[in-house]
């Protein structure tokens, strides 16, 4: 049996609503947030299993659709990446 949960929508007899945040027009860009090594995920190294099976992925790629370097981005933790979208939305 599924709990009702419209019971936690209310204290005390009063609606919980989400407080309104206005939106602020000085609010900082993801970049200007970044903060050098903090990281939101690493995607893991490719395991030697699957390049023997597959082969090399960047093999199949033209040379001039490569990157020279690793592009340049914002470094932040996943729950700062989180707030900051849910804030600007």
């Amino acid at each position: 049996m599924m709990e009702d949960i419209t019971q936690h929508r209310f204290t005390n007899g009063k609606l919980n609503l989400r407080r309104f945040h206005q939106a602020k027009w000085d609010e900082p860009v993801i970049f200007e947030m970044s903060e050098p090594g903090q990281r939101g995920i690493l995607v893991p190294e490719v395991e030697d299993g699957i390049t023997d099976a597959v082969g090399d992925p960047l093999s199949n790629l033209p040379e001039k659709m490569r990157r020279e370097e690793s592009p340049k981005l914002p470094e932040l933790s996943q729950p700062q990446v989180l707030r900051h979208y849910v804030r600007l939305s």
